[in-house]
């Protein structure tokens, strides 16, 4: 099962400059979607929670409220995490907006302009820093010693602009984690192309695209 530890800093200061009992403050958790009540008053600073999965791959944040004295403040939202893997054969083709909460997005050089998700597809917005923006799949339950292909659609919004793409896969959903290469750096016209590789891993496990 997936165990999720949520953590926060703890409310010593009131948004408004009031005062705030430190001592007394309190804390609720609740899982998104569902608004399911993780922890209520609670005086830690974080919790566990173990959500039932057993319906396949799901994606869940929180929401964290401080309590002092009655006066509740806003919730702050975590990221999401994803619990769970895909079901094999997996294919996402981004018809509903939901589905790009399964995947992890990482704005490798910073400069604000990343994978988001735009009216069926993925994509990514030219910027004036060198690109290096990374779009990662959902956890995939891999066996040793089998082959798996694995190929996507991709293109260059404007043929007059090429842009390059790679494609890695390997242990993890960090940039680090991405290990083996599944597609050279190739450059993308205006017109789609299908891309992709096999993977072939020597452990059984997790894997990500």
């Amino acid at each position: 099962s997936d165990k999720i530890k949520v953590s926060w800093d703890a409310v010593t200061a009131a948004s408004d400059g009031g005062y705030v009992d430190a001592a007394a403050v309190t804390y609720t958790v609740k899982r998104m979607p569902g608004d399911v009540v993780v922890a209520e008053n609670t005086t830690a600073t974080s919790v566990e929670d173990t959500p039932d999965v057993s319906g396949g791959m799901a994606s869940f944040s929180y929401v964290v409220s401080a309590d002092n004295h009655g006066c509740v403040s806003a919730t702050a939202e975590s990221n999401r995490v994803v619990c769970g893997t895909a079901s094999l054969p997996w294919q996402e083709n981004f018809a509903a907006s939901e589905s790009f909460n399964f995947f992890t997005v990482i704005d490798g050089n910073g400069d604000g302009k990343t994978w988001e998700y735009a009216s069926g597809l993925a994509r990514v917005k030219y910027g004036k820093v060198k690109m290096d923006d990374w779009l990662i799949s959902p956890p995939l339950q891999l066996e040793a010693g089998k082959v798996y292909q694995a190929t996507f659609k991709a293109h260059s919004s404007n043929a007059r602009f090429p842009e390059a793409i790679e494609a890695k896969w390997g242990a993890g959903n960090t940039v680090a984690d991405m290990t083996n290469t599944l597609v050279e750096p190739t450059t993308l016209s205006g017109d789609y192309e299908t891309l992709g590789g096999f993977i072939q891993p020597a452990v059984s496990g997790v894997y990500y695209l």
